[in-house]
């Protein structure tokens, strides 16, 4: 006896391109009237995990799929399960009139029987229900070390750039220190330099008129 449902945790790309076109078109809900009752989804927690209604139900489905490939031939739990869920677990009435049709159907139905082929359809998903934790949990290391890492990377690179952005700030200051006292560490050589392009033509001058005046002197004495 074996399962044939899909996988919890491993995804199906061309089922959930499927629901996915299902979901856009926005069938029409389907007629539940005929359908067994399932337990009402609620916010649960186990081993410190916790589950959302929409994760529930979407899983719970999965099982329910499960759970009824493992239906065999004749009458058994499944059948007086699917007749007492249909009406009511809670109403003892239902349990009676499951195993009375049962009886109909397999008149050697007993209470034994039914108990002992429960505790197959149990363990069976007892196994299934183990498979699959070990696939999520490891899933969810692989999520964990995948984030740790990339958080990681991603504060290194802070720290990278928070280094590059001080060390452009202390640029930036000294620069800006240098630039308040340019105009006087070149104020003292800019005087020399002026003072010295006035002597020139000082001089010249100077010079100049002297020899004028020489030129003068012996246009007018010689």
């Amino acid at each position: 006896m074996a399962f044939n449902w899909k996988s919890l945790f491993i995804v199906d790309e061309e089922a959930e391109r499927a629901a996915q076109l299902q979901k856009n078109q926005q069938p029409a809900p389907a007629d539940t009237s005929s359908k067994p009752v399932s337990p009402t989804p609620q916010q649960t927690t186990n081993a410190s995990y916790t589950t959302s209604a929409e994760a529930f139900k979407e899983v719970l489905t999965v099982y329910e799929k499960g759970f009824e490939s493992l239906n065999q031939e004749g009458y058994d739990f499944f059948e007086l399960y699917k007749s007492v869920m249909a009406v009511g677990a809670e109403n003892p009435q239902s349990y009676q009139m499951a195993f009375a049709m049962g009886k109909s159907i397999k008149p050697d139905l007993s209470k034994n029987f039914l108990l002992e082929k429960a505790k197959i359809y149990t363990t069976e998903i007892e196994k299934v229900h183990t498979k699959y934790a070990e696939v999520g949990f490891k899933k969810r290391t692989d999520l964990v070390n995948q984030l740790n890492s990339e958080k990681n990377n991603l504060n290194n690179s802070i720290k990278n750039i928070e280094s590059q952005i001080e060390s452009l700030q202390a640029q930036l200051s000294k620069q800006k220190s240098e630039l308040a006292i340019i105009d006087q560490k070149f104020s003292a050589p800019m005087a020399d330099m002026e003072a010295k392009i006035g002597a020139n033509n000082s001089a010249k001058e100077t010079l100049l008129g002297s020899i004028q005046k020489v030129i003068n002197g012996i246009n007018q004495n010689l």
